[in-house]
C-alpha cells in the first residue's frame, strides 16, 4: 500500500464517521467515563440505535440520562435494557434509586428487591445513595439491607460462625496476676475468620487464623509463631462459653508425639481462660503448660 492509499484508508475510518455523526464504542466510553453526560447520552443514543441488542449501550444510556435527572428517559432506556438482560441487578438498583428520587417509594422497594434478590449486594452502595434518605426508617428498606448483608457477609449470620466470637476484642492476657502480653482477635473475611494478633511481653509475636470448616462442621486453628513451629488445632467440643481444640504434634528432635490441648472458657465476667495441656500416653493423662487469664482492654 502507498502513503497516498494509506492516508486515504485512515481518512475513511476516522474522519469520515465524526463528518456523518457517527460515535465509536471507544469515544462514547471516554466520555461516559469523563461524567460528560451530555454527550455521553447522545454518543450512547447513537449507539443503541445502531445496535439495538447490546445490553452495555442501553445501560451506559440510562446511566447517563439518570446523572441528567432526565428520569423518564433513563427508565426507558433501562427497561430495553432489562428486556436483552433480564438478570441484570445493577440495573434494576438504578431503577430502584430513580423512582426513589421521583418519590415513588412502592416502585422503588420493589426494584430494590428484584435488585437484591438477582443478586446485588453492595449493602455500602444502597445505604450511602442519597435518593434512599427519606426511606431510612422504613421497616421494608430496613428489611432489604438486612437481605443484601447476608448475601454480601453470610458468616456474620451464621450461629456456627459465630460461636468463637467471645474471643473477640484486646487483651490483657496474665498469669496470677502478672502479664505475660497482649492479644488482639478480630473478625475478618466478612466474619468467616478470626485473626489472632500475638505479643508476648517479653518480645515475641505470633498469629492464628482461626475458623469454622462447613466440611467438617468443626473449628479449626492454624497457629505460626514468629520461631516457626506450626501448629494445626482441630475443634473437639464446644459450647456457647467455651471453644476446645487438639493437635497431634511432633517433636521434630526426637519424634516423639503428643496431644496438645487448647481450651478457650469465657468466663462470668467476660474474661477468657487460655490453657494448654499436654498429653503423652494417647489423652489418658494431661499436664497443663500455659494457663493464662485474657483481661478485656
Amino acid at each position: 500500500m502507498n502513503h497516498v492509499s494509506f492516508m486515504c484508508l485512515l481518512f475513511s475510518m476516522l474522519i469520515v464517521p465524526l463528518l456523518h455523526g457517527q460515535t465509536t464504542p471507544s469515544n462514547a466510553n471516554q466520555l461516559f467515563q469523563a461524567h460528560k453526560w451530555t454527550e455521553a447520552a447522545e454518543a450512547y443514543r447513537g449507539l443503541t440505535q445502531e445496535k439495538p441488542e447490546n445490553f452495555l449501550n442501553w445501560y451506559r444510556l440510562g446511566y447517563a440520562q439518570q446523572m441528567l435527572q432526565k428520569y423518564p428517559e433513563a427508565i426507558k432506556a433501562y427497561e430495553k435494557g432489562l428486556s436483552l438482560n433480564t438478570n441484570a441487578p445493577l440495573l434494576k438498583f438504578q431503577l430502584s434509586r430513580i423512582y426513589a428520587a421521583l418519590s415513588d417509594q412502592a416502585q422503588a422497594l420493589k426494584y430494590l428487591e428484584y435488585a437484591i434478590s438477582a443478586g446485588f449486594s453492595q449493602v455500602e452502595n444502597i445505604e450511602q445513595a442519597p435518593e434512599f434518605a427519606a426511606m431510612q426508617q422504613n421497616q421494608v428498606f430496613q428489611g432489604l439491607i438486612l437481605s443484601a448483608k447476608k448475601q454480601q457477609m453470610p458468616c456474620m449470620f451464621q450461629s456456627e460462625y459465630r460461636k468463637f466470637d467471645f474471643w473477640v476484642g484486646k487483651w490483657d492476657v496474665k498469669i496470677s496476676g502478672q502479664l505475660v502480653g497482649t492479644n488482639t482477635i478480630e473478625i475478618i473475611s466478612h466474619g468467616c475468620a478470626l485473626l489472632e494478633n500475638w505479643v508476648a511481653s517479653g518480645g515475641g509475636t505470633g498469629k492464628s487464623i482461626n475458623f469454622y470448616d462447613p466440611v467438617l462442621s468443626k473449628w479449626k486453628q492454624t497457629w505460626v509463631g514468629a520461631q516457626g513451629g506450626p501448629m494445626e488445632f482441630v475443634e473437639v467440643r464446644s459450647d456457647e462459653n467455651a471453644m476446645i481444640f487438639e493437635a497431634n504434634i511432633t517433636n521434630p528432635t526426637d519424634k516423639k508425639t503428643k496431644i496438645t490441648r487448647l481450651s478457650f472458657t469465657k468466663e462470668a465476667n467476660g474474661d477468657v481462660r487460655q490453657h494448654f495441656e499436654d498429653s503423652f500416653d494417647g489423652g489418658k493423662t494431661w499436664q497443663s503448660t500455659f494457663n493464662a487469664l485474657y483481661v478485656r482492654v
